[in-house]
Order: C-alpha cells, then sequence, then structure tokens
C-alpha cells in the first residue's frame, strides 16, 4: 500500500536506496544491520547451525576444504595455487592493494571528514554512524551539483547512447556494426541483430544480438554479455572458420509509448562495459578455437577491453556525441570519481579478505571474521562495527569460481587506465592517432585472445609494463612519495 508497511530484502539495490536517501537514521540503521548480518548466525545459535549448516559454518568448511585440496596437489594454500594461472603473481596482487591502499585510505578520511561536517551543519545530532555514510555522501553530492550515477538522464536516450557508441567503436578498431535486422532469428520482439564487418576488407567478423530492455525471463540486473555461437576453426563452412555470435543484454525500463527510453550514467557505462567484452570475443583473429577471443585468458586481465570501453564512456566528447551540452558531459564526467577515496578503500578491503582468508593455512589461529576485522581496521576510515559479518555473504569470493580473485576487477582497471592514458597521450580529438592506437589494440590484445601471454600482449601494445599511477590519477587519489614508481607488473 502507499502508505506501507513495505517489507525489503536485505541484499536487494533497494535496501541501498533506502541507506542512500531514507531520512529516518533508524531505518537506515535497520537496513544496515540487515546487510552487515546477511547469512549470518552467531555462535550461540547451535540449534540453527545444527539444523540448517548456516553460513558462518559453511565459511569454515569451505576454506578447509579448499586448503585441503591445495595441499594434496602441492601447494602452500589455495591462493599458491590460482596464481599459476594469472597475469600477476600473488606477491604483485598484494603490492597493487598497498599502493591503493596507501593513496586510498586518507583520501577516504577526508571524504568522511566533508561528511561528517556537512551532517553537523545540517543540525544532525549525535554521533556519526556507518549507516550515516551514504546518506550524507547523497546529500553532498547533490549539494556540490554532481549528477548521480543511477538516475535516469533525459539528456541519455538509448538511440542516441546506441549512435554514440557504434561511432565510438568504429572510430577506435575499424569495424561498422551494420543494422541487420530480419536477417537472423531473434527469440522476442525487440531484440536487435547487428552484422560486425572489418571496414578495411568489408569482410563480416560476426554477428552482434542486442536484447536491452527490461522482461520477466531476464533474472539479473545490469548489463552483460554472453556467447551464442564462438569462433570455430574445425566447424565453420566452405573452408571459412565459423565467426562469433554474441549477445548483450540489458535491463532498460522501456519508455512510456512513444518516447525513447532514458538511460543513467551507470548504465551507459554498463552498456560500454559489455561492448568491450563482446568485442573481445568478435575481434579475435585466434586459430586456435579453445584460446579465441576471451577463452583463456587470465581473469585478472579478461576485464580490461570492458574496463577500457567503460571509461571511455564518461568521456566529456563521448557524452556530448549523444546529444549533452558541454557542461552536462563535464557535470557527468566528475559523477564517475565522486568520493573516488571511499570506493577504493571499500575495494581494497574487499580484495585483500579474500586474498588473505585463501592464503591463510591456519584459519583456527585467526578466524575468517577475525581476519575481516582486522584489514577493516587497516584499510577503511569508518569500521563497519562488530556487527559486520563480511565472510558470511561474499559470495564472489566464497561461492563464485574464482577464490583469491577479488583483485582481479582491480587489476583489470589498472591496466585499463594505462591503455586509456595513451589515447589521452596522442590526443582523443585527433581521429587518425586514435585510429592508429586502436588498431594497435586491436592487434596486440583483442585479436590474439587467450593464445598470449597478456603481459607480453601489453608490453607489445603500451611498450612498458602496466604502471598504477594511471588509475590513481584517474580517480583523483595520490600516492605517497615513498611509494616508488608505481609498476605493477613485472616478468614471472
Amino acid at each position: 500500500e502507499e502508505g506501507g508497511p513495505w517489507l525489503f530484502t536485505a541484499g536487494s539495490e533497494a535496501t541501498v536506496a533506502l541507506l542512500r536517501h531514507s531520512t529516518d537514521p533508524e531505518v537506515r540503521k535497520s537496513a544496515y544491520l540487515a546487510r552487515a548480518r546477511l547469512g549470518w548466525a552467531s555462535d550461540e545459535d547451535r540449534e540453527f547451525h545444527e539444523e540448517f549448516e548456516s553460513n558462518t559454518m559453511m565459511v569454515y568448511r569451505l576454506l578447509r576444504m579448499r586448503q585441503d585440496w591445495a595441499t594434496q596437489l602441492g601447494y602452500a594454500n589455495w591462493a599458491d595455487m590460482a596464481f599459476r594461472a594469472r597475469m600477476a603473481t600473488e606477491k604483485q596482487a598484494s603490492s597493487l592493494l598497498k599502493a591503493l591502499q596507501d593513496a586510498s585510505l586518507p583520501a577516504a578520511q577526508q571524504e568522511l571528514d566533508e561528511l561528517r561536517t556537512l551532517a553537523q551543519q545540517s543540525g544532525r545530532d549525535g554521533e556519526f554512524m556507518a549507516w550515516d555514510e551514504a546518506f550524507w555522501r547523497e546529500r553532498l553530492r547533490e549539494k556540490q551539483g554532481i549528477p548521480s550515477l543511477d538516475t535516469p538522464h533525459a539528456g541519455l536516450q538509448l538511440p542516441n547512447v546506441l549512435e554514440g557508441l557504434l561511432g565510438l567503436i568504429e572510430k577506435l578498431f575499424g569495424v561498422q556494426l551494420k543494422v541487420a535486422d530480419g536477417e537472423a532469428p531473434i527469440w522476442a520482439q525487440g531484440v536487435r541483430f547487428f552484422r560486425v564487418v572489418d571496414q578495411s576488407s568489408g569482410f563480416a567478423v560476426g554477428g552482434l544480438y542486442m536484447d536491452l530492455f527490461k522482461a520477466e525471463r531476464k533474472t539479473r540486473g545490469g548489463f552483460w554479455t554472453d556467447v551464442a555461437m564462438r569462433y570455430s576453426r574445425q566447424l565453420g563452412t566452405k573452408r571459412l572458420s565459423r565467426r562469433p555470435v554474441v549477445q548483450i543484454v540489458g535491463d532498460v525500463a522501456q519508455a512510456a509509448k512513444g518516447g525513447e527510453a532514458n538511460l543513467s550514467l551507470a548504465q551507459v557505462q554498463g552498456l560500454f562495459r559489455a561492448m568491450g567484452a563482446a568485442l573481445q570475443e568478435l575481434l579475435t583473429d585466434q586459430e586456435e578455437g579453445l584460446m579465441a577471443g576471451s577463452r583463456g585468458v587470465e581473469i585478472d586481465a579478461v576485464g580490461l577491453p570492458g574496463r577500457l570501453l567503460e571509461m571511455f564512456a564518461l568521456e566529456p566528447s563521448v557524452l556530448e556525441s549523444f546529444g549533452l551540452t558541454s557542461g552536462e558531459a563535464a557535470a557527468a564526467a566528475l559523477a564517475g570519481s565522486f568520493h573516488s577515496g571511499a570506493q577504493t578503500a571499500e575495494e581494497v578491503r574487499l580484495a585483500r579478505v579474500d586474498l588473505e582468508l585463501h592464503s591463510s593455512s591456519d584459519i583456527e589461529r585467526e578466524s575468517p571474521f577475525d581476519i575481516a576485522s582486522r584489514i577493516a581496521a587497516e584499510t577503511v576510515p569508518m569500521l563497519p562495527g562488530a556487527e559486520d559479518h563480511t565472510p558470511c555473504a561474499f559470495e564472489s569470493s566464497l561461492s563464485s569460481g574464482h577464490p583469491a580473485g577479488q583483485y582481479a576487477d582491480l587489476w583489470a582497471q589498472v591496466l585499463a587506465a594505462d591503455v586509456f592514458e595513451a589515447f589521452q597521450e596522442v590526443g582523443l580529438s585527433d581521429a587518425r592517432a586514435v585510429r592508429d592506437l586502436g588498431l594497435r589494440f586491436r592487434t596486440s590484445i583483442l585479436a590474439p585472445g587467450g593464445g598470449r601471454a597478456p603481459l607480453d600482449a601489453f608490453r607489445e601494445f603500451r611498450g612498458r609494463i602496466p604502471r598504477v599511477a594511471a588509475l590513481l590519477r584517474r580517480r583523483g587519489l595520490r600516492r605517497p612519495q615513498a611509494g616508488g614508481g608505481g609498476a605493477v607488473g613485472a616478468a614471472r
């Protein structure tokens, strides 16, 4: 009913919205504690543990099993085993997290002080608590006139964003996405099909479906990329290899009849990131099908193309191509780095927890929850508190197929920021230089797929190993002077 009461699922985006927008501190507290206790049952709840095997017990069980598997195969721990198939070594991953921690913690503390000051100036009484942080950050963003990443923008109509995205792909990589509706079967009304054509040869290198609108059949949010048909030399016809067909799926809300759907900045970023992942599949020329596209690419390098396109999404010149004014584009570009200290500190916290959970050989000596509490004290200025039980709901670490891999997205962002800075160095307004560099990226990194070591591919493109400094600059963070040169990759 309009007047409530309402029931919110603790892990949903609606609960996040409560933390950002509810003016009632008690409501925010309830939402925060519900999320902090997600999947947790206390040690006193013996009957619950015995009957349901709570996540508290499952965390211990999973970590013990992974440790046993690793030692039986001759490794010191799970992380020692997992990093044998990564671009980074465990030492390099830890060094990256340390560099990001050193740069983000002072910035996050300064940002927290800003929020406390704003709360006091606004008449907020009492102690500033963990469940107040998201609310006052949203109020500060509004006060500074920085657009929200999550609010649909009238200047970001889907057809205009798609036109700008396709134009950028043509400009960077020398391929055209030509509308080919009716040339391939579709599974629902509104699904579009494009042929991906290389400009220099005129050859169709693949096909792309776009299924962008919200529907009951879709069980997840955001944008994602699936491969409908992979490249194969053996399964082709007429002596030609089978070319890949990829689909980008989204959950954009349909506009009212006669109107166009408006996207938020976060949705624009998500669409660009999904397109980057699609191009990784479509622009491969790897002859070995089992290593074509993203197959065989290390998990800490596979996100590079998507993260690179995502960085272009908030570039003012790209935003203006969607129809935004120069002022709107400049304001929107600031949204991506607003309070990036806190964002980075939280990413580092989770990555370090994941890494230490899987590099500890004795969880009886220091429990997973003690590890999480210790790391929080070292990485974030606002401690989650005794109610936080991160490991119980840490799906990406404990339920995914990549334990000790939480750092991987940060590593991919380091690579992407370094690559994006190369484009900035030649000048984004210089079409010829940008095309030359884009074609080099296509040849060095996209084309080989998993058939080439990612560090070798990066070195060919950039002329050196990757450096964390570009990501720090992008996020407005400063590396302490004692931090050294900032290189994060080295030859194995």
